[in-house]
């Protein structure tokens, strides 16, 4: 999605909303970016109404303005929050498969290399670890161990298939790794900036509402077009 041209003269004033000011999205970012639209197109047909009445009817471009830009910062955090998504499902179906791996190559390497303290050494500290982190670290370590110490195992006849994995296995996981802790705790700056946005988008059209049941508070039907069909329904 083309980063849409309002956005440079509305940066600063994204920017610079305070998390205090972030109102919670109790309506749909879509369903606010499609009510907002709505709603300028009928205060530009009742501009001079509201500008009689005092309104900054600036408020009134900024309505499309603002749901064109979250939309935008929607789409963005979106496409990074199923990434995500992914990576966590990933990760899921394939670390199970890595431990276990890990698992047998200690299990071997634990008994070819026995008679050398400083080896068992090494492995003891890579034992210690149970964590993610440790799991991907631990798979690069035992490989290099078996490629730097390859004689020990070739006597007790082991696979070195299981280290060509334990290499493959950490290329893969290490970068899906990253995906599944990237951002962690607030997300990421994309959702920081929808945030905003759709708090600024929220506050003009608030600000646009209320003119209109004001200014048309006899006349129902032209009051009901500045009021959420969602929250009504």
């Amino acid at each position: 999605m083309e980063t849409p041209l309002e956005l440079e003269s509305w940066k600063d004033k994204i920017d610079a909303v305070t998390p205090q000011e972030i109102r919670t999205i109790s309506t749909p970012v879509e369903v606010q970016c499609g009510e907002a639209e709505a709603t300028a197109v009928d205060a530009n047909k009742d501009v001079e109404k509201f500008a009689k009445a005092g309104m900054d009817t600036s408020y009134i471009q900024a309505l499309t303005d603002l749901a064109n830009i979250t939309r935008y910062f929607e789409a963005q955090w979106q496409s990074e929050y199923q990434s995500k998504k992914e990576a966590e499902l990933i990760w899921k179906n394939e670390a199970p498969a890595a431990y276990e791996l890990r698992k047998e190559i200690l299990h071997h390497m634990t008994f070819a290399y026995r008679k050398d303290a400083s080896l068992i050494k090494k492995l003891n500290r890579i034992k210690e670890g149970s964590g993610s982190y440790d799991l991907v670290q631990d798979l690069l370590e035992i490989h290099t161990l078996s490629e730097k110490y390859p004689e020990p195992l070739k006597t007790i006849d082991y696979d070195f298939e299981l280290s060509t994995n334990a290499l493959a296995s950490y290329n893969k996981l290490k970068d899906i790794l990253a995906k599944v802790n990237g951002e962690k705790g607030n997300y990421n700056e994309d959702k920081i900036l929808r945030d905003k946005a759709y708090s600024l988008l929220t506050l003009h059209l608030n600000e646009v509402r209320e003119y209109g049941r004001y200014v048309f508070w006899k006349d129902e039907n032209r009051k009901k077009r500045y009021a959420s069909d969602y929250r009504r329904n």
